[in-house]
Parts: C-alpha cells; structure tokens; sequence
C-alpha cells in the first residue's frame, strides 16, 4: 500500500473534514458579530464574521478574504493571529475551526453580506449575547 506524499496532498483535505476561519475582531474588550439570515443554519444567532477555507488556502489567506466579503474591510496577514482550535461535529460535516485575531484592519466595517448577515455589531466578550452559537462562544472564551 503506498502512501500519499505531502506533494499529492497538497491543495486537499480527508473527504470528511472541513476547514473554517473565525475573525475576532476587538475595539477594546468588545468583539464583533455577525447576526446570521438566510443561511438554513441557526438564523437569527450570532456568531464571529466566519468562512470555510478553501482548498490549498492558508489560515491567514482565508481571514483576509472573508474580512474583505464580510466585512468589506483590508487584513494585512502578518495582522492575523491563531488564538485557538476547535473541533465540532455536525450531523453533516465535521470542522478545525481556528479562531483568529485580526490586531488591525484597515477601512470601515461595513456589512458586506446583506443577503446573509442581518447586522454588525460589537458586543462585550464577556457579556455575548444568549443567541450566540455556542461553539462560537467557546472559541471566544478560548482566546481571552
């Protein structure tokens, strides 16, 4: 049985597992959330601006793109941290979320999802709202 070298791997991922980027987001000790709609996934919770990771996509690469169609803001990667790691089963997918700090971005954020994102808004770390994702605030707390 011959195994697959890191170059044949390269650009995929085990046909069951899924990547996703969370962007944490601060002014102080508030973070940013994104009021979910339309999605056929817990509408009307909050979680962090999110996004899978595309395939051959680097953790830092894919919180720039979804910081630019999320929240219409510019990440520099090298402003892009991993805080923590999770890992969550769901009756369909099974996911590595990576929960990262953008130290700074650059432009207003701005609500670059309308079709699927009710509202923005920044809310104290220590006071998420109950209709939170609860994964999503086990994420957060991981990071303080």
């Amino acid at each position: 049985l011959r195994q697959n070298s890191a170059s044949t791997m390269a650009g995929r991922r085990p046909p069951h597992l899924h990547a996703a980027v969370y962007l944490i987001m601060r002014r102080g000790e508030s973070v940013l959330l994104s009021q979910r709609k339309n999605t056929g996934f817990m509408d009307g919770w909050y979680t962090l601006p999110a996004g899978h990771v595309n395939a051959g996509e680097r953790l830092a690469g894919a919180v720039v793109r979804e910081g630019k169609e999320e929240v219409d803001v510019a990440i520099d990667p090298k402003d892009v941290a991993v805080l923590s790691v999770t890992h969550r089963k769901t009756p369909k997918r099974e996911y590595i979320d990576a929960f990262c700090q953008v130290s700074k971005w650059k432009g207003e954020i701005a609500n670059g999802e309308p079709h699927k994102c009710s509202s923005l808004e920044f809310f104290p770390m220590t006071a998420l709202p109950d209709n939170t994702l609860d994964y999503v605030k086990d994420g957060i707390r991981a990071s303080l």
